[in-house]
């Protein structure tokens, strides 16, 4: 009896031990072990591509971190790279050794799970789907940058991630606001490993961060203009601008061809990472506007060839300054100048015997200043150039901002933009049509162009409206700068009466809108491409548009048609 009772109480002494050891596992370490069984039948990864803030157009949608379905692999689970990279070759219809390279790069770097391709089709994600390929997914995540490539120059792209893990900007406005974007803490994907070691998509689920702390940053771009000018530009190189010239706001900006952000593509030309909206090239014909301001300014003629070739060569240089009593003189003489008429004969011959071609070869004949620039008449434009001198075109290319480029809210590296020499007849002459000592960005062209389409001010470029914490916080603000009365009101209105005729019967017609009346110019550079820079309404503007197209020919005419698309689809958009 004795015996038995030993033995239960060596039992019971077991069984409390036991008992004590379960209750310690459920009540002390329950959560971790929980946590440790699920880590092995659960695969975790973040829910948005970079661990970064956002960027905002004007109206507040996101022009990054927008859901697309994404192919997403987990390195553990990968058994063969190139069994994978073979599958999915087919799947992606890119070749098996590029995908076979990145898997085993990206592998070979990190073991947590991560998007090897973004933009998925539906027809690519059923297929991965129902492929069932051992550690990859075709899963809804927020990617960085769309598979339109939206302002993909503007935003630009990130280095690969360093030794901890972060992401920062390379170019763009990546680079430029990157100390604010860094350090977002990400929303956690968690998928489900099932008892066949396979994943499965059936049962994902978010989990939000503990804290929740980044920045975004505001843009004044469009989305909607921003969109129709990619659309009408296309695969051309070249770059568009859209201005709001009221208060100088960046509402689109383009360069073509975009290129692929993540590096899958060859590259179409060499220069596919160049931002060719802040670029300068040679304005070609647009810049006959600051001369023609300046002739109606100061009651300036052109000189014509047999005087030029007699020895006459430049007006006074006049001082900086839009007077009263300058004004009342412009006003007196604006006519005057504007109807006085010069004689082309299709080549303005210079005094070293170098002849400055006309684009209509035959001549336009007897033609005033108004004629002159809605026909676009090089001869004219020539003899102006030389009546007034180089320091008189440099003072007038100032107050249209030309000299230099500004934007508020984006860095630039100082360059020169107007550099001829004012004693070098040749310099000037090439310099009065745009060509060889001039070069301006689509940017500056919209700048110049505002000026004649909001009574002669000059507005500043604004492309950043702030940048701001998550709870909407402003960190950052640029606000519009007050704009500058440049030039007077009434050369304004005859630039814009001038413009509006380069429209209805002169090199313009092209742009003519089916939905707006326009007002604009043309320019075609020897070598360099073709422009066109309007605005519309004509009354009141509210966009100022110029185009840029790098490999065009047959005048403007390719230019013209990608300024009449993008007119068009805004009068559209806002019911115009």
């Amino acid at each position: 009896m004795r015996r038995y009772f030993a033995f239960g109480l060596i039992f019971l002494s077991l069984l409390i031990v036991i008992l004590g050891r379960l209750a310690y596992i459920t009540l002390i370490e329950g959560d971790e072990l929980k946590a440790m069984a699920d880590e092995q039948h659960t695969r975790s990864f973040d829910y948005y591509q970079y661990a970064r803030g956002d960027f905002y157009d004007t109206l507040g949608r996101s022009l990054t971190s927008n859901e697309e379905s994404c192919l997403v692999v987990f390195p553990t689970m990968i058994e063969d790279s190139e069994k994978t990279a073979a599958a999915l070759a087919v799947v992606l219809d890119i070749d098996e050794d590029i995908i076979r390279s990145r898997l085993e790069d990206n592998n070979s770097r990190t073991l947590e799970p991560y998007i090897l391709k973004t933009g998925l089709s539906s027809t690519q994600t059923a297929a991965i789907s129902e492929g069932k390929i051992r550690g990859v997914l075709a899963l809804p995540l927020a990617v960085r940058y769309s598979a339109e490539r939206t302002a993909n120059h503007l935003l630009g792209v990130l280095s690969p991630a360093d030794a901890n893990g972060e992401y920062h900007g390379a170019s763009g406005l990546e680079y430029q606001y990157d100390s604010y974007l860094t350090g977002r803490q990400d929303k956690q994907v968690v998928a489900f490993v099932d008892a066949s070691g396979n994943l499965s998509a059936d049962n994902l689920y978010l989990v939000d961060p503990e804290q929740t702390y980044y920045n975004n940053v505001q843009l004044t771009i469009n989305l909607d203009y921003q969109q129709i000018a990619e659309r009408a530009l296309g695969d051309q190189s070249g770059a568009c601008v859209i201005l709001d010239p009221n208060n100088g706001d960046i509402l689109a900006a383009v360069s073509s061809p975009s290129y692929d952000p993540y590096g899958w593509e060859d590259l179409a030309t060499d220069d596919v990472y160049i931002n060719k909206a802040f670029s300068a090239y040679p304005p070609a014909s647009t810049f006959k506007i600051v001369l023609a301001a300046a002739a109606l300014e100061n009651n300036i003629f052109p000189l014509a060839e047999e005087n030029h070739l007699a020895g006459g060569f430049a007006a006074d240089v006049v001082n900086n300054s839009v007077s009263e009593e300058k004004s009342t003189a412009s006003e007196a003489n604006s006519t005057t100048t504007q109807e006085a008429k010069f004689y082309c004969d299709g080549a303005y011959t210079l005094a070293e015997g170098y002849d400055v071609a006309c684009w209509f070869d035959e001549g336009h004949g007897e033609i005033t200043l108004t004629e002159a620039l809605s026909q676009s008449c090089n001869c004219y434009f020539v003899g102006l150039g030389l009546a007034m001198g180089g320091d008189m075109i440099k003072e007038y290319a100032a107050r249209f901002g030309l000299t230099e480029q500004e934007i508020i809210g984006y860095a630039f590296a100082d360059t020169t933009h107007i550099d001829f020499s004012s004693s070098i007849i040749g310099d000037i002459a090439n310099a009065s049509i745009g060509e060889k000592g001039i070069r301006i960005t689509p940017l500056q062209t919209a700048v110049m162009t505002a000026v004649c389409a909001n009574g002669g001010y000059l507005v500043t470029p604004r492309l950043v409206k702030g940048v701001y914490d998550n709870n909407n916080n402003a960190l950052e603000e640029y606000s519009s700068e007050v704009k500058t009365q440049v030039i007077l009101p009434k050369t304004a209105e005859t630039l814009k009466e001038m413009m509006t005729m380069t429209v209805t019967s002169g090199t313009g017609t092209g742009a003519a809108s089916n939905y707006t009346d326009v007002a604009g110019k043309t320019g075609t550079s020897e070598d360099a491409g073709v422009w066109f820079t309007g605005f519309s309404p004509i009354e009141e503007p509210r966009w100022v548009i110029s185009v840029y197209v790098a490999d065009g020919s047959e005048g403007s005419a390719a230019a013209v048609a990608v300024f009449r698309e993008i007119i068009d689809g805004l009068a559209v958009l806002e019911g115009i």
